[in-house]
C-alpha cells in the first residue's frame, strides 16, 4: 500500500503539488488557452532566447519549446493534463510567465486590428 501512495503522489503532473500563485496563473492561463489556442511566447535574457507554444487540446496541455543561445539550439515538447503542472514548467524550464503570453495576445490583437483598418 505504501509504495502505491508514494508512486501516485510522486507523480508531478497532478495540481496537488502546485502552490496558490502556480494554481492562480493556471487559471489565468486556461482563460487565455480557451480564448485563443495556441499561445506563443518569447523570452529574451541577453544572447538566449526561449520561444514557447502553448496548446490545448481534449487530451490536456502540451509546450513546444525552443532554446536559441550562441552555443545552439534545442527543441522539446512536453505534454500536461493539469494546467498548474504547465505553469510550473514553464517558469522553472524556459522563464515564460502568464504574463507573457496575455503580453504577445496584446501585440497580436493590435497587430490584427491594425491590419483591418
Amino acid at each position: 500500500m505504501l509504495v502505491i501512495m508514494l508512486y501516485r503522489y510522486g507523480d508531478r503532473d497532478q495540481p496537488l503539488w502546485a502552490s496558490d500563485e502556480e494554481r492562480t496563473a493556471a487559471r489565468q492561463l486556461d482563460v487565455l488557452l480557451s480564448d485563443s489556442s495556441p499561445l506563443t511566447a518569447i523570452k529574451r535574457d541577453g544572447s538566449r532566447e526561449n520561444s514557447v507554444k502553448v496548446t490545448k487540446s481534449n487530451g490536456g496541455y502540451r509546450a513546444s519549446v525552443t532554446r536559441r543561445s550562441q552555443e545552439g539550439q534545442e527543441r522539446f515538447e512536453e505534454r500536461f493534463q493539469y494546467p498548474e503542472t504547465l505553469v510550473f514548467f514553464l517558469e522553472k524550464f524556459t522563464s515564460v510567465t502568464v504574463d507573457d503570453f496575455r503580453c504577445s495576445a496584446s501585440l497580436d490583437d493590435r497587430e490584427s486590428a491594425a491590419a483591418t483598418v
